[in-house]
């Protein structure tokens, strides 16, 4: 899968959603072939979608990917640690902390 692939052949949802859950956990295509397995020893990247949001309730198992955005995130482990919880993330609020970096860095300017 190129990563133009769209632009290049002016098709839109051309790879099914097992192609292309496929491609995003090929991580030796990365360089960590070590991760995208659950096995002990290997890194554990995890993320869970809520099944039970508007864009997802209802959608086929093989079309969440498609139906679901960042708003249905509902856990997220990074090697093996949460990072999400129940949709909020470990840090708190994470735009209202970006905000006040960037005006911090504005200012600065």
């Amino acid at each position: 899968m190129e990563m133009h692939e769209r632009l290049r052949s002016l098709r839109r949802c051309r790879f099914r959603p097992g192609e292309l859950l496929a491609a995003l956990a090929n991580h030796a295509a990365i360089g960590w072939p070590e991760a995208g397995r659950l096995e002990p020893g290997c890194r554990a990247d995890l993320v869970a979608i809520g099944l039970d949001t508007v864009r997802t309730v209802g959608a086929a198992p093989d079309q969440v990917l498609a139906a679901a955005s960042a708003a249905d995130v509902d856990t997220v482990l990074v090697d093996g640690r949460p990072v999400v919880q129940g949709g909020e993330h470990v840090l708190g609020d994470v735009a209202a902390a970006m905000r006040a970096a960037l005006g911090a860095l504005r200012e600065s300017a």
